[in-house]
This record gives structure tokens, sequence and C-alpha cells, in this order.
């Protein structure tokens, strides 16, 4: 059996591995088997900060669903290939996701919000954008 893993970077507030990692882990050798990196921001400021880290991944059919600080991006599973990206303002620290047939739920810990978007259509639902 795999697993799909997150990785945060060693150290913060550095242009170098401003990053976070996905990756997939065999769990009989405990070997990555392929990764794939993750730009972001990565900073501190006397009002706050931004991490570059990826704390909320799901695996459906063949996509993977995995939440950035500020966004949410779609992968495919087969190729590790990233076929979209979305972001909306209200997505700030997103601590985790869900995906289900027809919505994405993201939690936003900065303003301590459930967000709710449409899957086909990447909009916050309830919100004519």
């Amino acid at each position: 059996m795999n697993y799909l893993i997150t990785l945060k970077p060693l150290k913060h507030n550095s242009n170098i591995g401003s990053y976070s990692i996905l990756a997939e882990l065999d769990s009989t050798t405990n070997k990555i088997i392929r990764k794939l990196l993750i730009p972001s921001a990565n900073f501190t400021a006397k009002d706050g900060c931004m991490r570059s880290f990826s704390q909320g991944v799901q695996k459906v059919n063949d996509l993977i669903y995995l939440a950035g600080y500020n966004f949410i991006m779609i992968i495919d599973y087969a190729t590790f290939n990233i076929v979209d990206t979305f972001s909306h303002p209200l997505m700030s620290d997103i601590h985790c996701l869900e995906v289900f047939e027809d919505e994405i739920y993201a939690v936003s810990t900065t303003i301590d919000a459930l967000l709710c978007f449409d899957k086909k259509q990447k909009l916050l639902n309830g919100i004519g954008e």
C-alpha cells in the first residue's frame, strides 16, 4: 500500500527551499517513490506570516486535491502533474480540505471559516462571483 504525505520545509524565512512537498510513500519499504515540489511564499512580518506548507490532501478517483497556504491544487495521480489550481481572497492558512461529489470544503484558519466551493466552477458557494 502507498500513502500520500506532505512535508514542510526544514527552515522558514528563506528563499532557498521555499516549497512544500507532496510525496508518495511505499509503506512496505518506507521509501518515497515520487514527489512534487510546490513553491509558495514563506515570510514573517510584524503582523503575521505565510508558510510554505500543504496541510490537506485527498485522493478522489484519479485526482489528488492538495491545500496550500492560500490555494487549492488539483494533481493527476497517474502523472503527478498539476492539472488545475485556484484561490480565493478568503483562503488564508488552509489547514484541511474535504472533497465531495459537487463541493470542495476548505478550513481557512486565519479567518476561522469553513469555505465551500463549487467543484466544477471553483467559485465560493453562496456568493455570486
